[in-house]
């Protein structure tokens, strides 16, 4: 953890716990798991279609995700969600499944602007989803250590 703190200094870095939801499901690891009830409305047609019309990318086809869990300790530092792959990220998204989250405990949700400078926070509330663009600066502050428990949540990516 020391080390991980200290490259956190200067570069990207993160400690959460995440369970790939699109894997589970590829694989058909526990069947009953509701994740797999909830990617299959994520991916479903008139999902995609809002997200596509609320966004204006047009050519989103595919969703992305995977349960994170916060724990006291735990971060994101700031990144853009921007990623090399087959597949390009257009939108991505927080489902926020914690309830009676308080802003003082710490796993806020904050955009920053070219200068790191925090331009807009959300504070995780139950059953509410954040949408955004990608590329975007942000960061996930850091859970304290007198946080009652977890921050859960769903995040993923809308991709083209």
């Amino acid at each position: 953890m020391a080390g991980v703190q200290r490259q956190a200094q200067t570069e990207f870095q993160f400690v959460y716990w995440k369970f790939s939801m699109v894997d589970a499901y590829r694989r058909q690891l526990m069947p009953q798991l509701l994740t797999h009830r909830l990617l299959e409305s994520l991916c479903a047609g008139q999902t995609l279609e809002l997200i596509r019309q609320i966004t204006g990318f047009a050519d989103i086809l595919r969703v992305d995700a995977q349960a994170t869990l916060y724990r006291p300790g735990n971060f994101l530092t700031e990144h853009t969600d921007d990623h090399d792959d087959a597949f390009v990220r257009r939108a991505a998204y927080v489902i926020q499944l914690c309830k009676d989250w308080k802003a003082d405990w710490g796993g806020l949700l904050h955009f920053l602007d070219a200068r790191g400078e925090v331009t807009r926070t959300f504070v995780p509330h139950f059953n509410s989803m954040a949408l955004f663009a990608v590329p975007q600066p942000h960061v996930v502050s850091m859970v304290v250590p007198f946080a009652p428990g977890p921050r859960f949540g769903v995040t993923g990516w809308f991709t083209s």
